[in-house]
């Protein structure tokens, strides 16, 4: 595929006229990012913010949900960004941890496949229960899009979306040792061909996400850029990838860079997917024939990096 300078940014300036004239938050964000935040762009955000609190149940979650009550937490990160403490989310925090090792947890059950790969009780502990076993998770689609059609990916994913948000508002407590234990050994399974019939490559892109937003040891960062450095080799010339929409495979990848995983290949992946999203882009500037705000802000981040990127790289 070949794709020139000019193209990347003329498809960026679609996409960021077409975002800058849409009435959703994400705008907020895209503006913050660019330094092109407008005066009551932060008074804006306390009001969405206070709005998304006041939806929030008694006991602190929304609608008794872990996948709602995570995502809204991390919500409220973005838009209260510059807070690193915030007391309004203590009960969110508590009832959130509360649902650490109840049943239903991701690697309850033990069957051959899964003890062989130490993923099943006897192995892995300190999973946060999205729901009873009778309350089926398949075809799960979290906020950003990303759809986990397994039921045990979605557990997967509602646990490790569960330990970024606590860990976005809290100190991380001592007893989510072992989670991060093993999900560190989640890590080092990422994106190898034998585990694909165990764990989908969209759970593992949730769980690398958690990672990476936490405490850098260097043990996990070594483990975490092999996870990447694979990712990255399972990308198709066309910017594609066989088994994950190129869209969250990027936005993990964006993640990876934002927090000190910048490498030439990442760079080149990136790239390579931006790349894809000027193909097939719309006219108007997005990707979708329904609204859809997350995806788009996801295509202007890629976009943005990628034109940023190429200035940076471009001889004066």
């Amino acid at each position: 595929m070949t794709v020139t300078t000019s193209a990347v940014n003329a498809a960026f300036d679609r996409v960021d006229s077409f975002l800058q004239s849409a009435p959703v938050l994400e705008v907020l964000f895209a503006r913050r990012l660019a330094g092109r935040s407008e005066p009551e762009d932060a008074e804006t955000a306390d009001i969405l913010a206070a709005e998304l609190l006041a939806m929030r149940a008694e006991d602190g979650s929304w609608e008794g949900s872990l996948v709602r009550t995570a995502e809204s937490l991390l919500l409220l990160g973005q838009l209260l960004h510059d807070q690193k403490r915030e007391e309004r989310c203590n009960t969110s925090v508590a009832w959130l941890l509360h649902q650490k090792d109840q049943p239903g947890r991701f690697a309850e059950r033990c069957t051959p496949d899964r003890h062989k790969l130490s993923i099943c009780a006897h192995f892995m502990e300190g999973f946060f229960s999205p729901g009873p076993r009778q309350d089926s998770f398949e075809h799960l689609t979290l906020s950003n899009g990303l759809l986990l059609r397994d039921d045990e990916d979605a557990r997967l994913a509602a646990s490790a979306l569960a330990l970024r948000a606590i860990a976005r508002w809290s100190d991380l407590p001592a007893d989510l040792a072992w989670q991060l234990r093993a999900m560190d050994n989640l890590a080092t399974m990422s994106f190898r061909p034998v585990y694909k019939p165990v764990i989908g490559a969209g759970a593992f892109t949730v769980v690398l996400s958690a990672l990476v937003s936490i405490e850098q040891t260097p043990e996990r960062r070594e483990l975490l850029q092999a996870a990447f450095n694979r990712l990255v080799a399972l990308q198709r010339g066309d910017g594609s990838w066989p088994d994950l929409e190129a869209v969250h495979a990027a936005e993990l990848l964006l993640l990876a860079v934002e927090n000190g995983y910048s490498s030439q290949a990442l760079e080149g992946a990136l790239q390579r997917c931006a790349e894809l999203l000027v193909v097939t882009q719309h006219e108007n500037g997005s990707w979708s024939n329904v609204p859809d705000p997350q995806r788009t802000y996801i295509g202007w981040r890629i976009l943005r990096h990628a034109a940023f990127s190429e200035k940076a790289n471009t001889p004066r």
